[in-house]
């Protein structure tokens, strides 16, 4: 736990990162005014541990890995940054990689029950995929690059297992992904387009994996049986 003068000084670090260029004259008073402020980082129950730098843009996602050593984050900046996690509320960060993402990261994860690759996806329509990056330094990484969507950003990326993960994209379309095959190739596995829904998120169901449930740009959720071979255009159910 970070005591009273640690808690100032991390405040004083973060302000002083923040370029004067982002900032007018009244902002930055008023972020001054919360930095100092320490209910801005504590409750009557929760204190603040850690305070994680390195991102020069919003932080947009975060992830941690399955065994819960290490937390991937994601940002506009266009970078991944993964932190370090040792007992005793310790988090600090152990590499940052630029991504080929050429805009905001919007969604990263690790493999679920491995967490030796990385998958990111962006604003760009682009999927990034870094491989065994625990055995590489941050010069020295495996990434490919595959394309989700040619026109619309893609936002929401879900594994179905430890080799397949779906991408859902802001053009109605969730496609799909093998990391076993050497050149993924994409496939759609659900089209919105012509009922103009633009996907925001996706969410397997732990307990039934093959349902998955979408939502997006209209007011309605609905829930895909994935065991279907055809292109999904009608949910199982919906509301």
């Amino acid at each position: 736990m970070l005591n009273s003068s640690e808690t100032t000084e991390i405040h004083q670090k973060l302000f002083n990162f923040i370029p004067n260029s982002l900032l007018s004259s009244q902002y930055k008073i008023n972020l001054s005014k919360s930095l100092n402020n320490s209910s801005a980082y504590t409750s009557s129950n929760h204190h603040l541990t850690n305070l994680l730098q390195g991102h020069s843009g919003c932080v947009n996602t975060l992830c941690w890995s399955h065994k819960g050593d290490f937390l991937l984050s994601g940002s506009d900046d266009q970078n991944l940054i993964i932190h370090k996690y040792t007992p005793g509320n310790q988090c600090e960060k152990l590499m940052t990689f630029k991504t080929t993402h050429s805009n905001n990261i919007f969604d990263a994860k690790f493999t679920p029950g491995k967490q030796d690759t990385i998958v990111s996806v962006a604003a760009d329509g682009r999927v990034c995929i870094t491989d065994d990056w625990q055995n590489r330094n941050f010069n020295d990484l495996n990434t490919r690059t595959l394309v989700a969507s040619e026109t619309e950003e893609a936002k929401r990326l879900e594994f179905i297992d430890e080799n397949v993960f779906l991408v859902g994209c802001y053009d109605g379309k969730i496609v799909q992904f093998d990391l076993r095959e050497s050149k993924p190739i994409k496939r759609i596995s659900i089209n919105l387009t012509e009922q103009q829904v633009g996907i925001h998120s996706i969410a397997k169901c732990p307990s039934a994996p093959h349902l998955l449930a979408v939502a997006g740009s209209d007011p309605f959720v609905r829930i895909y049986d994935l065991r279907s071979t055809r292109e999904n255009t009608t949910p199982t159910f919906s509301w």
